[in-house]
């Protein structure tokens, strides 16, 4: 049996069934024994489907080492290697000695079909140094048993057909040390064994060996828990090449034409390849030249469509990972400007909400310097007063005589105590009527006394008015806020309020909420 046909089927053995499966085993398994060698496209678009609704690190890793030995299948081994890599990252986070064991165990195979054997090598120390610290007694030993198998294909690839024995010894004699072979299929791993030890008796001539370990081999196949087809038809091909080597030709056809059977009806190219050569050779030793044209042609034909179809699915494949990481790159560009937009929209939140901070700290400033001023006001003192006149700078140019100005302070002080500012139809022609004044020395007075504009004036007595009111009568607190408005004389609810957190920091409703607050205080 060949070293490059027993690692496919140890790939796609690497499949044991499950007790209770879930979503994701399921898929897992059908891929890696159904669609695998039938429908490879498929089986792609499973893997990343199984990677997509991986729920924990285990499972990545199981997507990603399918994924891999998919690509390995069908030769694309660089881009295997890569997936490979991916899965490594995730192994060594988890401490997932079985995984990484299995992932140089794979490079090693990778490696050795390349003819790289210092690689080889390389890969099955670090495979060995996992491999011990596998917990799993069982585990563990089948591992070690598998690395000494694959040492011994590549002392068989190199000739050395003797060393290569005493290795496969090591491997089997791991393998029988496995106690518990629901866990690890024992006599799965010693068929390999004894197919391999027969492959080396033969190839050093010593046929009634290979006969013995090809008898083991079929032995052991019928007692493992889920005897293989293709592997019954290798055991078969390796004995019609035993009898053939012998020139037992009888024999060799009946083995050979068994092996053929399982290899059409499993469709099989791996174990084609190795059973129509030998019937070629049969049939052209004992003289049958029409079989032997026959299978020579059939053999080419198959050597050919198997070589496009590998090559048309190498290609599908390829174009399939290479869409996928387009996808890929698509996804995370996408991804990007989202986070980009997000820091965006986060930086614009963060100003949003310290430019919020800092005018409700200003308001609330601006709220105690209001009730602070309130609190240290006399009762009947006004916003204008006389004794502002003399302040005025001797250098300064007088709009207006100093008696005039007085004059118009008093005024306003009258109209402040009288409270006329009340009414809702004031304006600065009905005050300057009153006072007895012009609009515009009106209008010069309270911005040179006051530093504002006669509306603003007004409004700021008709809030200081109210805030008093609700301060000195409680039962203003229960008022609607444009019933306040209304009696201070604003037209409108949203007026009031503006002007009533324009003068003290603070809306009408919340200026109320701390009046009630401080009574409750005071009555506590």
């Amino acid at each position: 049996m060949k070293s490059s046909i027993i690692i496919i089927l140890i790939i796609l053995f690497s499949f044991k069934a499950f007790g209770k499966q879930s979503y994701f085993d399921s898929i897992y398994r059908y891929t890696g024994q159904k669609l695998m060698t039938t429908d490879p496209q498929q089986a792609l678009k499973n893997v990343d489907i199984l990677y997509d609704i991986s729920k924990s690190n285990d499972e990545l890793i199981k997507s990603l080492l399918l994924k891999a030995g998919l690509l390995m299948l069908y030769g694309i081994n660089d881009e295997a290697v890569v997936i490979f890599n991916q899965a490594e990252v995730f192994a060594q986070k988890e401490k997932d000695y079985t995984a990484l064991t299995r992932i140089y165990g794979y490079r090693s195979s990778i490696y050795r079909e390349s003819g790289l054997a210092t690689s080889q090598l390389k890969s099955l120390e670090k495979a060995l140094v996992y491999c011990k610290k596998i917990e799993e007694y069982n585990v563990r030993v089948r591992f070690l048993g598998n690395i000494q198998h694959e040492k011994a294909l590549l002392l068989k690839n190199e000739k050395k057909y003797n060393q290569s024995i005493d290795v496969i010894r090591k491997s089997i004699s791991l393998f029988n040390q496995i106690k518990d072979t629901t866990i690890v299929d024992v006599a799965y791993h010693l068929t390999n064994s004894f197919g391999l030890m027969s492959e080396n008796k033969l190839l050093l001539g010593e046929t009634d060996s290979s006969f013995y370990y090809l008898d083991l081999a079929e032995k052991h196949h019928y007692l493992s828990n889920y005897p293989q087809p293709t592997m019954l038809g290798l055991i078969y091909n390796g004995k019609g090449e035993a009898y053939l080597a012998i020139d037992e030709f009888e024999k060799a056809e009946e083995n050979l034409l068994k092996a053929k059977k399982w290899a059409d009806q499993t469709n099989f190219f791996e174990l084609k390849k190795e059973v129509y050569p030998l019937l070629k050779e049969l049939y052209q030793k004992t003289g049958q030249n029409s079989k032997f044209d026959m299978y020579k042609e059939e053999y080419n034909n198959i050597l050919e469509m198997e070589k496009n179809s590998r090559l048309v699915i190498a290609d599908k494949l390829i174009d399939a990972l290479y869409a996928e990481q387009k996808n890929l790159e698509i996804k995370e560009q996408k991804n990007s400007r989202i986070i980009l937009w997000l820091c965006v929209l986060t930086g614009f939140l963060i100003i949003l909400l310290s430019w919020y901070i800092y005018k409700k700290r200003k308001n609330q400033k601006k709220f105690d310097e209001y009730i602070n001023t309130l609190n240290s006001k006399n009762q009947d003192e006004t916003l204008v007063g006389t004794n502002n006149v003399d302040e005025e700078p001797s250098d300064s140019k007088n709009y207006i005589s100093k008696e005039k100005e007085q004059s118009i302070l008093e005024g306003l002080q009258k109209f402040e105590k009288d409270e006329l500012y009340l009414d809702s139809n004031v304006s600065l022609t009905s005050v300057s009527s009153i006072i007895g004044v012009n609009q515009r020395y009106l209008t010069y007075v309270i911005k040179k006394h006051l530093s504002t504009d006669f509306a603003s004036y007004i409004n700021e007595l008709r809030i200081n008015y109210i805030v008093q009111l609700l301060r000195k009568e409680p039962i203003y607190l229960s008022y609607k806020i444009s019933v306040l408005a209304e009696e201070i004389g604003f037209s409108s609810h949203s007026r009031f309020t503006v002007n009533f957190k324009k003068v003290t920091g603070k809306t009408p409703s919340a200026y109320i909420n701390y009046v009630r607050n401080q009574n409750e205080r005071m009555s506590a």
